[in-house]
């Protein structure tokens, strides 16, 4: 856990009027790891700028949160390629079962071209869930 006046610091940057520093409170938001900014970060899935989606995507999966994974999914076909394919990339770093399952699902409809970047999010996430296997044993 932070320091309040830090969160505060955050907060403030993050309503703020400079991009650059709106874009560098979501950046600090992911950095931090924690999932009480995953709301601010989802907030910015909806952004008309796709620097601030794809910020946030990162930020998602830095957060490592499965509450993101269903709003990552739906950001798979962003009309901004950098953004869907940090989304897969983010979905693959939190990993789970549903992570895994929108994957492969969108591995049979993907564009062509998309193979590799989904095959690595597929063994990124694969290996989060063997790393919970053995965690639990």
């Amino acid at each position: 856990r932070t320091l309040p006046w830090i969160d505060g610091l955050v907060l403030e940057a993050y309503y703020g009027d400079d991009e650059t520093v709106r874009l560098a409170a979501v950046r600090a938001m992911g950095l931090s790891a924690r999932e009480d900014w995953l709301e601010y970060v989802l907030e910015q899935f909806e952004s008309g700028d796709p620097e601030f989606r794809r910020e946030a995507v990162i930020a998602a999966g830095e957060i490592d949160s499965e509450d993101a994974v269903d709003r990552l999914a739906d950001l798979f076909l962003d009309a901004e390629e950098e953004v869907a394919r940090a989304a897969i990339e983010a979905t693959g770093e939190i990993g789970g079962e549903v992570a895994l399952e929108y994957l492969r699902e969108f591995a049979e409809e993907a564009p062509e071209g998309w193979e590799e970047v989904i095959a690595e999010a597929i063994e990124a996430a694969s290996a989060v869930q063997r790393d919970y296997a053995e965690f639990e044993e």
